[in-house]
């Protein structure tokens, strides 16, 4: 929703750039259409909509956190299937999935091991 709209469909008249992406982005983490949203009784108390672009913030916080450490478990896992790292093999295929392992594997020319071979026949096709 563009500010000139979220305006119009309100009756403000003026609303800051800033409080506009704050009132954006609790917009955009809700399931209501523009009108139903602006016509909401949130926007007319500021302690109300205060409380709901925290929400929205620390869950986009929690989502960027999570989405940091599964880049970070699976840079961890491909270095287990490298052999840069200690940790069990297993751990590696329990975080990427046999395709994955058998693909890095391949890619970086490692060994395939049994499992691997299996896998392979099983899914060649």
């Amino acid at each position: 929703m563009l500010k000139e709209e979220f305006l119009k469909l309100t009756g403000l008249e003026e609303i800051s750039d800033e409080d506009y992406k704050d009132v954006e982005m609790v917009y955009e983490d809700l399931s209501l259409n523009k009108e139903n949203f602006c016509a909401s009784s949130v926007l007319t108390n500021r302690q109300a909509m205060d409380w709901c672009i925290e929400l929205v913030r620390g869950k986009r916080r929690a989502e960027s956190e999570s989405a940091r450490l599964q880049k970070d478990l699976h840079a961890l896992a491909v270095d287990v299937v490298l052999g840069y790292s200690e940790l069990a093999e297993d751990e590696a295929y329990d975080v990427l999935g046999e395709s994955t392992v058998v693909r890095v594997k391949i890619a970086n020319r490692k060994e395939l091991d049994e499992r691997d071979l299996i896998y392979i026949a099983n899914n060649l096709k």
